[in-house]
């Protein structure tokens, strides 16, 4: 699945677990997400609350690891173990347009 090189990735946490906590958990997934999806090079990902409340907040990170080697590749599968994220990932694909075409040019 290519998107322009780039793979998305959602983390929603309980309120309970902390800000360090949670960029450390959303690192952990962008990194395992980039070993799994090889052909994509980037990763974005995006953490927050499971529950919208009034004082709820976003994480974002961004990595870019153009050259995935057997070292990282070793570490992700360990990573992968240990956590147990993205054992078994889902994958969702559809096309949406920013601007539907009316028929007119």
């Amino acid at each position: 699945m290519s998107l322009d090189g780039v793979t998305y990735c959602f983390l929603f946490c309980d309120e309970k677990v902390s800000t360090e906590n949670r960029e450390a958990m959303l690192g952990v997934v962008c990194y395992i997400a980039r070993g799994i999806y090889g052909e994509n090079t980037k990763v974005l990902g995006s953490a927050t609350e499971k529950q919208i409340t009034p004082k709820y907040a976003y994480r974002f990170a961004f990595l870019e690891l153009p050259e995935w080697t057997s070292v990282d590749q070793a570490e992700m599968e360990e990573i992968q173990r240990e956590s147990n994220i993205l054992v078994d990932p889902s994958r969702t694909e559809w096309k949406e347009m920013e601007y539907p075409d009316l028929g007119t040019n």
